[in-house]
């Protein structure tokens, strides 16, 4: 009889969107208290940290 598998086990993908994602919140976090950093750069640097979990970054659309 097969077990399913275990759910706190994490495959590599799931550990390579953690980390991508802790990643990007300490980029947020660093780009926060850049003085230099104008609130219209600041929100576009969020979203471009946002659009990082897309499926396909090569700029491309899927339809």
């Amino acid at each position: 009889m097969n077990k399913p598998p275990d759910p706190r086990a994490r495959t590599v993908r799931a550990e390579e969107e953690a980390r991508l994602t802790h990643l990007k919140f300490e980029l947020l976090e660093v780009a926060s208290t850049d003085e230099r950093l104008k609130p219209g750069e600041f929100r576009f640097f969020s979203r471009l940290l946002k659009h990082l979990d897309k499926k396909n970054l090569d700029g491309t659309r899927q339809r």
